[in-house]
């Protein structure tokens, strides 16, 4: 009974705090048992402590992430708890696509359905520090016996740290007003790919890719004592120490239209370097000088502002769940 009531409050937290603000329907209930429906895994049951699900931007189908919390203290954690999870989660994952009774619980009505596996590894000390990376690679992927459709995420201490920051800097600026609130002033940027375009015209949840990956691109609609302005606000997870990085996102933004579609283009870095603010100064310089200084896209690029942002260590805490539970 104490587990399960401490997976329910790691599941508040983590939906209330942090991934509903990138969209995400926290699905009830948490911490359920229900029946493997694959003899190979040589397990009766598979467990979920909680599952998030969004639309997908680009396919009509909805995407249900079924989730595994694991919470610990940075002396605690090691290669064999990982691969233990990994392996335990890739078995959980693959089953829930096919299994009825976790459709019963946790599927949307009337969708295609799209399952994935989320392991959610956090820091509950924030005292972390190690290559995650390595706990990863441990963890053989060939031996998982996983159907090719069925994708694994994992959201590591250092993912998570960032995506707290980035959670907190949206809630903060809307608070100020600088961006408006969720709904349709304000949503996720998907661009159009080559072979598939966004099936939503304003996407309220961020992807688990987008959100694993280097850029969350939101866009927005809002208006100030000045008038409305149209706007982009990008948060970037590397460092931003090089010129050539900061000229790539600047491509970025001019192949998507972002900088010709908006007023003002805000780029935060939440890991920024102590000079990134100075290297983007130099960054569109460089990029001015390769197009011979072409006025039209000096004036467009002094739209586009570079901030860094104060890092916020996420402590859930309070909540610890042992590593040893599956």
């Amino acid at each position: 009974m104490a587990e399960t009531s401490t997976i329910a409050e790691m599941a508040r937290k983590v939906s209330e705090e942090l991934l509903s603000v990138f969209g995400w329907e926290l699905v009830l209930p948490a911490d359920q048992n229900w029946a493997c429906v694959n003899s190979e895994h040589g397990k009766t049951t598979h467990p979920s402590d909680v599952v998030f699900r969004y639309r997908h931007p680009y396919l009509p189908r909805t995407v249900h992430l079924t989730t595994d919390l694991k919470s610990f203290a940075a002396s605690t954690v090691n290669k064999q708890q990982i691969s233990k999870a990994i392996t335990s989660l890739a078995m959980s994952a693959s089953c829930a696509a096919i299994s009825s009774q976790w459709q019963d619980l946790y599927a949307a009505p009337d969708c295609t359905l799209e399952v994935s596996g989320l392991l959610f590894v956090y820091n509950h000390d924030g005292d972390y520090a190690g290559e995650f990376r390595d706990l990863l690679l441990a963890a053989d992927a060939t031996r998982l016996n996983m159907p090719a459709s069925t994708m694994l995420h994992v959201m590591d201490p250092s993912r998570i740290a960032y995506l707290a920051t980035v959670a907190n800097d949206i809630t903060s600026l809307r608070g100020r007003r600088q961006i408006p609130y969720a709904g349709e002033h304000f949503w996720f940027f998907y661009p159009d790919l080559i072979s598939e375009h966004a099936r939503v015209d304003q996407p309220q949840a961020a992807t688990v890719e987008t959100l694993c990956g280097p850029l969350i691109v939101c866009r927005y609609l809002h208006t100030r004592a000045n008038g409305p302005i149209a706007g982009a606000l990008v948060y970037y997870s590397r460092d931003g120490t090089t010129v050539d990085e900061f000229k790539y996102l600047i491509d970025y933004l001019f192949r998507y239209q972002l900088i010709n579609n908006c007023d003002e283009v805000l780029i935060r870095l939440p890991s920024a370097a102590s000079n990134a603010t100075a290297t983007f100064s130099r960054a569109v310089t460089a990029y001015l000088a390769d197009f011979n200084d072409l006025p039209d896209l000096r004036e467009r690029l002094e739209r586009v502002k570079v901030e860094p942002v104060t890092t916020v260590v996420k402590v859930f805490s309070k909540v610890a769940l042992g590593m040893e539970k599956n």
